[in-house]
C-alpha cells in the first residue's frame, strides 16, 4: 500500500477538496513521498478535473510504481474512453489487490465504484448492484459525501436499467438529502445526471421544468424539452447546434446515442455503430430497430436481441424494444401491456410519435383498456402531436388538391411515406408523387418544413 495515509486519500471525496487541487496545481509540498504525490495527482485529474488524457500523458512519462493504483487509473481512463471491457479487467485487478491490503481504505472503496460502473457499462447492472450498495454504506460510514453521490448516481442508473422503480426513487431521494447536507456535491456531474433522470421520470405526470446542466448535457436536455413541450420548429436548430458540438468535442457513446435518438425522432438517419456487446451497443441495436420502424421499413429478426436483454435483466431496453415491436405489428394488446409496465418510459412515445399515434387512439375504443389508463391517455396524445383534425375535413389550401392536403396533414402528424400509403390505401409511388407536387406548390425544401407548414395551415 502507498505510504500516503488514509486521511489524505479521503480528501479526494470530502467536502472542500478544491483546496487539495490548488495545492497539487501549485506543486506545493504536501509532506508526501514523490510516488504518493504522483498517484494523488493522477486521481485528481481523473476524479475532480475529468482529464483522462492528462492522466495518461503523465503515466507515459512516469508510470506508477504501485500496480494496484496503476490498474485503478487505467480502469477510470478506459471508462472515460468508452472501453468498458478494459475498465472491468483493470478495476477487478485493482479491487482484488486493494481489498487484500485494507478493505476500508478510500482507494478500495473507489475501486469498488470503478468495478460497479464497469459492470453497468458492460451491460450487467445486476452484477453492479451489490457492489454499489456496499459502496454506499461504506462511503456513508467514512463521511465521503462526494463518493456517496457517485454511488447514488450509479445505484439510480442500475435500478433504472433493471426497471426497479423503488430503489431508483430511493436513490434520487437520498441524493436530494445529501445535497441539502453538503451543497458542494451539487456541483458534481453526477448530480446533473441524477436531476436529468428525475426529470425524465416525471414526464409521465406532465411537462416539467428542466433542471440546470452544463455543456452538451444542458443542450441535449433543452432539445428533449422541445421535443416534449414544443415549439417543435425550434428542434431543428437545437439539433444542428448539438451536431456542431459533437464535431468539435469528444463525446462518449452515452451522449452520441442521445443525439442519435433525438435525430431519429425527427426521421434523420443514424450514424454507423461498431458492433458491441455492452450496454451502449445494445442500446444502439434497439435504437436502430425503432429507426427502421419510423422509416416504414421491415424489422429484422429481434428475438436474439430480446433474449439477451431479458437474460441481463435490462428491463428498460427490453420494454423499449417491446414498444417498437407492438407498433410494428399494430398490436393494441401489446401496447396496452407496455403502457402498464413499470419500466416503460413516456419519452419513447415521443421518439416513435408517428407510428404510435394511430395505435394509441385505437386503445380509446377498446373496452378492455383500463379506465385509469385512458384517463391520462388523451392529454398524452395532445402533447405528442396536438389535437388531431380528420384529414381533408378542412377545405384544402389554395393550389392543393384534396388528396395532397390529406397527405400534407399526415406529414404534419409525422407519419412516414409508407404509413401514409397504408392509411390512404395508395401505392408508395403515388404518395411520393403527391409529396413532390405539394412541395413544389408550397415551396418546401425539407420534411421539417412540411411538418411545420401542415400545422400552420391546420391552425389558421
Amino acid at each position: 500500500m502507498p505510504t500516503l495515509d488514509t486521511s489524505a486519500w479521503a480528501r479526494l471525496w470530502q467536502a472542500g477538496r478544491a483546496a487539495l487541487g490548488d495545492a497539487l496545481r501549485a506543486g506545493a509540498p504536501l509532506g508526501l513521498a514523490p510516488p504518493d504525490q504522483q498517484a494523488l495527482q493522477r486521481l485528481w485529474l481523473l476524479e475532480a478535473e475529468r482529464l483522462p488524457h492528462e492522466a495518461e500523458r503523465l503515466g507515459r512519462s512516469a508510470p506508477l510504481d504501485d500496480a494496484a493504483l496503476q490498474h485503478l487509473v487505467e480502469a477510470r481512463c478506459a471508462q472515460m474512453y468508452d472501453v468498458p471491457a478494459d475498465a472491468l479487467r483493470h478495476a477487478q485487478q485493482a479491487l482484488d489487490t486493494l481489498q487484500a491490503r485494507d478493505p476500508q481504505h478510500p482507494l478500495c472503496l473507489h475501486a469498488r465504484f470503478a468495478l460497479g460502473f464497469a459492470w453497468l457499462e458492460c451491460g450487467h447492472p445486476a452484477r453492479a448492484l451489490p457492489l454499489v450498495q456496499q459502496l454506499l454504506r461504506e462511503a456513508h460510514r467514512d463521511h465521503l459525501p462526494l463518493l456517496q453521490l457517485d454511488a447514488l448516481h450509479l445505484l439510480a442508473r442500475c435500478a433504472d436499467e433493471l426497471g426497479q422503480p423503488e430503489p431508483r426513487a430511493a436513490a434520487l431521494a437520498h441524493a436530494q438529502a445529501l445535497v441539502a447536507q453538503c451543497p458542494e456535491v451539487a456541483g458534481l456531474p453526477a448530480w446533473d445526471s441524477l436531476q436529468r433522470l428525475a426529470w425524465r421520470l416525471a414526464l409521465s405526470q406532465g411537462p416539467q421544468p428542466a433542471p440546470p446542466g452544463q455543456g452538451f448535457a444542458s443542450q441535449a436536455l433543452a432539445a428533449l424539452r422541445t421535443l416534449v413541450d414544443g415549439p417543435r420548429e425550434g428542434l431543428s436548430t437545437q439539433l444542428l447546434a448539438l451536431r456542431q458540438t459533437a464535431l468539435l468535442r469528444y463525446l462518449p457513446r452515452k451522449w452520441r446515442l442521445e443525439l442519435a435518438w433525438l435525430e431519429s425522432s425527427q426521421g434523420r438517419g443514424l450514424p454507423p455503430w461498431e458492433p458491441a456487446d455492452d450496454l451502449y451497443g445494445l442500446q444502439a441495436q434497439v435504437l436502430a430497430a425503432g429507426h427502421r420502424l419510423r422509416q416504414g421499413q421491415a424489422l429484422p429478426e429481434l428475438q436474439a436481441l430480446r433474449s439477451t436483454l431479458a437474460a441481463r435483466q435490462l428491463q428498460r431496453l427490453e420494454q423499449r424494444l417491446a414498444l417498437v415491436q407492438a407498433l410494428a405489428t399494430a398490436d393494441a394488446d401489446s401496447l396496452q401491456a407496455w403502457l402498464q409496465h413499470p419500466a416503460a418510459e413516456v419519452l419513447d412515445l415521443f421518439w416513435l410519435a408517428g407510428p404510435a399515434l394511430p395505435l394509441l387512439r385505437s386503445l380509446q375504443r377498446l373496452p378492455a383498456t383500463p379506465p385509469a389508463l385512458l384517463a391520462g391517455l388523451q392529454p398524452l396524445i395532445e402533447r405528442l402531436l396536438g389535437p388531431q383534425a380528420p384529414p381533408a375535413r378542412r377545405p384544402p389550401p389554395a393550389d392543393l388538391t384534396a388528396r395532397e392536403w390529406q397527405v400534407l396533414q399526415l406529414i404534419g402528424q409525422q407519419l412516414s411515406n409508407e404509413q401514409i400509403a397504408h392509411q390512404l390505401h395508395l401505392s408508395l409511388a403515388t404518395v411520393k408523387t403527391h409529396i413532390n407536387r405539394l412541395y413544389a406548390k408550397l415551396a418546401l425544401g425539407s420534411r421539417d418544413q412540411a411538418v411545420l407548414r401542415a400545422r400552420q395551415l391546420q391552425s389558421s
